[in-house]
């Protein structure tokens, strides 16, 4: 089953959200985050440009 875009950019937030509190911002992974929402590390960056953009998008919703 093919995930819709919405749906895997909401796997890739909820992922990030634990990762940035297990974490903080300097050790949170990228790596860490895609094995969590289960996609290629490389699909992350379709979403989000860089771990900033995806921090900015986790703090600001």
């Amino acid at each position: 089953m093919q995930y819709l875009k919405k749906e895997i950019r909401q796997n890739i937030l909820a992922a990030a959200v634990e990762e940035f509190k297990d974490h903080g911002y300097a050790d949170a992974s990228i790596r860490n985050i895609a094995n969590n929402a289960e996609i290629s590390l490389g699909n992350i960056y379709r979403y989000f440009a860089n771990k900033e953009a995806l921090y900015f998008a986790v703090i600001n919703p």
